[in-house]
């Protein structure tokens, strides 16, 4: 089962962890086909993914080349929900790891890959590499962030975002300490930081833009903001149109707003992302249409568990609560899932299933944990203390 996030998942996108630092990819010369990621989504990866492939078979030794080229496929890996990209693009990245042609970007490149697979301690110590090598860079303090916060580690999650505070870029330091803010007891002021940088930044990529506008909707939707979280979302998605993070949030949202009408088509064109058609069942009021769903994603989640893959714990969870009605299965697979990670839609997985379960002392302890964090999530019963 091929998946991306239940909310938000607070995750910067892989490419635009390293496209915050790193050095312009220039094409060798007028004929090459280099696409940039529109609307056309996987179609114009897959045109820039071939180009590439030929150039760096011809030329193994040209660092820019392998370098966008293990960028493309971390981008397809997230497009086409395929993992197999991410094992590709670590075996490009292989010779620019070891000996003396070591790269810092390919350091920080890995770290997507393993933070995609949820090695969340490989990529950290890829971060560390990184950073020892290059102090400043940008989009490793950034990665580095991200984890720690995903990982519930917030003072750690406070020192990168110190450090970003010094990079000169007003929006990334912005989003960083906005999104740590968030989780810890100062959402509004997260949110009017946050907004006030975005629009401070029109000039900004779209790839941090649409990132930064995602948050926001998160944020926003966590304090009950529904028509702001709306705005937001739209704002997201007209930049980012294909993302699966972004494209999953909207749907949670519209689901818990009673839209889930609208989420069939909102997703109609991505059949092959699993995360995405459980939000399809999920939504679907006609049985037979979606007894066929779950019957796919059923599937899904044996083949995944045959291959030993454990990835996808938290969307499994949800499958066995919302679809099966297995309370007892999702109150397992959320618990295995939350000693991983513990960002707030890991929380409302594990309080939902505890709650089915009957399990009222893991809801109680869970509770207490958020509370003692500073979390505000109107979904978790934490309401905003402003």
């Amino acid at each position: 089962m091929n998946t991306s996030s239940p909310r938000l998942r607070i995750l910067v996108p892989m490419l635009l962890v390293v496209s915050v630092a790193a050095q312009p990819f220039v094409p060798p010369d007028g004929d090459f086909v280099l696409e940039a990621v529109k609307a056309s989504g996987t179609v114009a990866l897959r045109k820039e993914m071939r180009s590439l492939e030929r150039w760096v078979a011809a030329d193994p030794g040209n660092t820019a080349a392998a370098l966008r080229l293990a960028e493309v496929h971390i981008g397809l890996a997230r497009e086409d929900a395929d993992p197999r990209h991410l094992g590709r693009a670590e075996a490009v990245l292989s010779p620019w790891l070891t000996g003396s042609r070591v790269s810092t970007e390919a350091r920080v490149l890995r770290s997507a890959v393993r933070q995609g697979v949820h090695d969340f301690e490989g990529a950290m110590a890829d971060l560390d590499a990184a950073l020892a090598a290059e102090p400043t860079h940008v989009g490793a303090w950034l990665a580095r962030l991200t984890i720690q916060c995903v990982r519930s580690d917030f003072e750690g999650a406070r020192r990168s975002a110190a450090r970003l505070l010094r990079s000169g870029d007003e929006l990334v330091a912005t989003a960083a300490a906005a999104q740590v803010a968030s989780l810890t007891g100062n959402s509004a002021g997260a949110a009017r930081m946050l907004e006030t940088a975005v629009g401070r930044n029109p000039s900004a990529t779209p790839g941090m833009r649409s990132w930064c506008l995602a948050l926001l909707a998160d944020i926003r939707m966590r304090r009950g903001e529904r028509s702001l979280a709306d705005v937001a979302f739209r704002g997201a998605l007209a930049l980012a149109p294909r993302d699966p993070q972004i494209l999953g949030a909207y749907a949670d949202f519209l689901i818990d707003q009673g839209r889930g009408v609208e989420v069939g088509t909102l997703l109609a064109e991505f059949p092959q992302v699993d995360a995405l058609q459980l939000r399809v069942a999920e939504a679907e009021t006609d049985k037979s249409a979606r007894a066929r769903v779950v019957a796919r994603l059923r599937s899904g989640i044996e083949l995944n568990r045959a291959r030993g893959d454990r990835v996808h714990l938290r969307e499994e969870a949800r499958f066995h609560l919302r679809l099966l009605g297995d309370a007892t299965g999702a109150l397992g697979l959320a618990v295995e899932n939350w000693k991983v990670q513990r960002e707030p839609a890991d929380a409302r997985m594990l309080l939902e299933a505890a709650k089915a379960a009957g399990d009222a002392e893991s809801a109680r302890r869970l509770l207490e944990t958020l509370r003692a964090q500073g979390l505000e999530d109107i979904a978790l019963g934490l309401p905003p203390r402003s």
